[in-house]
């Protein structure tokens, strides 16, 4: 098992990033230990001395997937989030506009699927999903 140095959270030994908080990971035998102990060289009076520049370790980190999960790049918290404005915005609007109610739902619907989408062309995808659910919904529950 390997510690994250940024949350010390436990990782797989094989691990590169933190399974928590996706900082890489640095494996303790590629980190260049001294040959004497600190304590010993400040007892035996020994200075300081810099490491060279040609000693230090270059690490290339290759960044981590990302967290959220997608499936098939569909943004599946901004689909489940949007159809559940658009029921409760079309049961409001039912009462007071009932010949209108599920298109002004749909526009407020349409609006949050729009602002929280990741990439703006997956409107196109996301809110007919939206549309799709919600009248599967509604219709579940109106009988």
């Amino acid at each position: 098992m390997v510690y994250c140095s940024n949350c010390g959270k436990k990782n797989k030994y094989n691990a590169k990033y933190c399974y928590n908080c996706g900082k890489p990971l640095i494996l303790e035998e590629t980190i260049k230990k001294p040959d004497k102990p600190l304590k010993k060289r400040v007892l035996n009076g020994r200075a300081f001395e810099k490491p060279d520049k040609s000693s230090e370790i270059d690490y290339e980190y290759e960044t981590p997937q990302e967290s959220e999960k997608e499936v098939w790049g569909l943004e599946w918290r901004v689909i489940a989030l949007g159809t559940l404005l658009l029921i409760v915005f079309y049961a409001i609007m039912l009462r007071i506009l009932p010949a209108i109610a599920f298109i002004i739902g749909g526009v407020i619907a349409a609006f949050y699927v729009f602002s929280a989408s990741k990439k703006g062309s997956m409107f196109i995808i996301h809110f007919p999903l939206v549309i799709i659910i919600s009248l599967i919904i509604t219709t579940l529950f109106s009988f």
